[in-house]
């Protein structure tokens, strides 16, 4: 009845994904399939058959089903599922090939895949656009498009796009007092890397008392990188050029910074482990599992061990590798089960 529903009315299937969810266990779903292959009503059979294939993580073969019968819906619902799994390229494919492309999903998607510069043939948004202005190093122009905005968010954007430009002065004038934990933590870098290090340490201590955020942890981290470098105040200014430079995405400009740094430092595992999120970002992947593993076999008593392989798990599922990644986030799971890291290996990874 189901599949001869969905013949009729494609959308059934949408509609009706709770009841396919009653359906779609494993123990069943073999002999759910041979069901629905039987039935004569071909296109309802196919795409009932197209949802079980999503359940299963079969997002191939799920597409070429969808795709025979123009099933917009159901191409868009696997985009959905892949974005929120990280693999942003595979569900821009499938969008930029619908006949009805809507600009803000496809420049959403250009944006979340790194691809800025396309991202701005099609978003409105402008916060979003000067943020991809300030990613591509086009400080002036990001400035322009939020000159009329003075939203917490646009505020955030033009310091950023200030600290861009290396006007660090600037850049913490526009934050002024007060904001969001954010801005305080970017205030905080800001004044690090203009070796203004009490103020920043100042800053940190405030937010860093926040217990609980991941913007306290940060601030909490930046706090140990300082008191480890005790008195060589330049390993921390040089620390937060790099950081910055990374948020902003100017990831050749963080890597000269951290390169001065060194390695045979008090704060080297921290360097390593920025060095580790830029081949992270960059998809720069052999090189981010050289990093980490050179790290846990060099420093194996690090704090920032976790971080490590939470992100080299991360690595191998962005990178398709899932049983690697499964395999790092369960040992991940044992070693540290109380940390952060263990948590979100668990939360954000679907095997």
């Amino acid at each position: 009845e189901l599949v001869m529903a969905v013949e009729q009315d494609p959308d059934r299937a949408e509609r009706g994904e709770e009841e396919l969810r009653s359906f779609f266990r494993m123990e069943d779903s073999l002999r759910l399939i041979k069901v629905i292959r039987s039935s004569r009503y071909r296109k309802g059979s196919d795409l009932l058959l197209a949802y079980l294939l999503i359940r299963q993580e079969r997002y191939e073969d799920a597409e070429r089903l969808f795709r025979k019968y123009d099933y917009e819906k159901g191409l868009k619902r696997i985009s959905e599922i892949l974005v929120r799994q990280g693999m942003v390229d595979e569900a821009l494919k499938i969008v930029r090939g619908l006949k009805r492309i809507d600009e803000a999903v496809v420049g959403n998607l250009f944006y979340q895949s790194g691809d800025y510069l396309s991202a701005l043939g099609y978003l409105k948004d402008k916060r979003l656009r000067a943020e991809c202005l300030i990613y591509l190093g086009r400080y002036k122009e990001a400035l322009n498009e939020l000159t009329p905005i003075n939203d917490q968010r646009s505020i955030y954007l033009k310091s950023l796009a200030h600290a861009g430009h290396g006007d660090y002065q600037t850049a913490i004038k526009t934050l002024g007092d007060g904001g969001s934990l954010e801005a305080r933590l970017l205030k905080a870098k800001l004044y690090l890397a203009r070796s203004s290090i009490k103020v920043g340490y100042d800053l940190l201590q405030k937010i860093g008392s926040r217990i609980g955020s991941e913007v306290a942890n940060d601030a909490l981290e930046l706090m140990l990188i300082i008191e480890k470098a005790g008195s060589d105040t330049g390993l921390v200014s040089r620390y937060a050029r790099a950081m910055i430079g990374f948020e902003i995405k100017g990831f050749n400009r963080a890597r000269k910074e951290l390169e001065t740094i060194g390695i045979n430092t008090p704060i080297s595992d921290f360097v390593f482990l920025l060095l580790a999120r830029i081949y992270f970002e960059e998809k720069n992947f052999d090189w981010l599992h050289i990093t980490t593993d050179k790290v846990i076999k060099t420093i194996p008593d690090s704090p920032l061990l976790p971080k490590f392989l939470y992100l080299k798990a991360k690595a191998y599922y962005r990178d398709g590798q899932r049983k690697e990644a499964r395999d790092l986030a369960d040992s991940l799971f044992i070693q540290f089960p109380n940390s952060p890291e263990a948590v979100k290996a668990r939360q954000g990874f679907r095997f």
